[in-house]
């Protein structure tokens, strides 16, 4: 859907026309998901989440002014709504790990990971993420996945800039930890 699509959409819920919502949520409705779902780690609770992301877009698009995306927007109801779910189960989401800085995280990991099919690799990404402490997944899953900038993430999650990049440095850092640790006992179980 173009933005030219989106305001055109948006006008018309807000000037009454609730159908026309439909496309904002076919636009939106797997990325919405698959950002819940790594954070929460639950199918059910993804689903019921996100469901009250649309909803609560629904109710809020008249106060949507456009100074930002409507992803962006819309990415900010769910993660609040996500972080609201967290406090309802009482799970601390700010445990972050690892304090050691990012040295060539990219250039080695991609090195370590170089050898290994696309499928592979995904499927140890996915087991490292499951592993992470919920705000680094999301900050990770922002910034690389759904590469949103850095004034993105801090309109979505409400943190500062410099907690941003110490979260997406200590999540990078300990990304790689896990991966290394996965690609380890990879090896040690083949010999």
């Amino acid at each position: 859907m173009t933005a030219e699509q989106e305001t055109k959409c948006i006008q018309a819920v807000v000037k009454g026309d609730s159908r026309a919502f439909e496309s904002l949520v076919l636009a939106y409705q797997d990325r919405i998901y698959s950002f819940i779902y790594n954070t929460v780690r639950n199918q059910m609770d993804a689903e019921e989440i996100a469901q009250d992301v649309f909803v609560k877009a629904y109710k809020n698009l008249d106060r949507f002014k456009g100074e930002s995306k409507f992803s962006t927007w819309l990415y900010s109801i769910a993660h609040n709504t996500t972080a609201s779910f967290f406090r309802k189960k009482r799970i601390q989401t700010n445990t972050l790990e690892e304090d050691s800085p990012a040295m060539g995280f990219e250039s080695s990991l991609e090195t370590s990971l170089d050898s290994i099919k696309k499928e592979e690799r995904d499927k140890y990404i996915e087991i490292a993420m499951e592993k992470m402490a919920p705000q680094q997944r999301v900050l990770i899953q922002l910034f690389y996945l759904e590469e949103n900038s850095i004034k993105e993430i801090r309109e979505i999650t409400g943190l500062n800039d410099g907690s941003i990049k110490t979260g997406l440095m200590r999540g990078r850092n300990r990304l790689y930890a896990l991966l290394q640790e996965i690609l380890q006992n990879e090896i040690h179980s083949l010999l």
